[in-house]
């Protein structure tokens, strides 16, 4: 019991203490800060959101030349947050073969019918992100919208437009 009393057995655990409270403390009000624009979903919307998605992106390439892609997304929606895994298949094009990318995405509805989301590519290697904004349909069955990124086969930033359908 000796040990107890020894000032540097006392000062590591109080120094312990503090540091685990101060990362659970930082974990906790940077969740608040990135949730505190985003509006708490109702369990119908949830539902709503929740599934598989597909559809296609479009967006105009240098010269004015259209690309569209087929795009699947899988949300899953939370309290507050909606996570989403999409895969993008992109066509072959200038001698290119057909490529695909993965993003995950992470965002919220806004005034219950917007669902704003900020992807990344799940390949670490790539540099590849950016942000989409789409509007749900009064009937639930169509995301569309807009999304900007930087592309890395474009390899500059790209906007166009996105269509989802529910698919499951």
């Amino acid at each position: 019991m000796d040990w107890l009393m020894d000032s540097t057995v006392v000062a590591a655990i109080i120094g312990g203490v503090f540091t685990v409270a101060g990362s659970i403390a930082t974990v906790l009000i940077t969740r608040h800060i990135e949730n505190q624009d985003k509006q708490i979903m109702s369990t119908g919307r949830r539902a709503l959101l929740n599934g598989q998605w597909r559809g296609t992106g479009t967006s105009y390439r240098e010269g004015g030349q259209l690309l569209s892609v087929s795009v699947v997304a899988t949300l899953v929606a939370h309290r507050k947050t909606v996570i989403g895994h999409f895969r993008v298949q992109y066509p072959e094009r200038d001698g290119r073969p057909a490529q695909e990318s993965e993003f995950e995405s992470r965002g919220g509805m806004l005034h219950d019918r917007f669902l704003k989301l900020d992807y990344i590519s799940k390949n670490e290697r790539r540099i590849q992100f950016g942000a989409i904004m789409l509007e749900l349909a009064p009937s639930g069955e169509v995301l569309s919208g807009k999304f900007v990124g930087y592309g890395v086969f474009s390899k500059q930033i790209v906007s166009g437009n996105i269509e989802l359908k529910r698919a499951a």
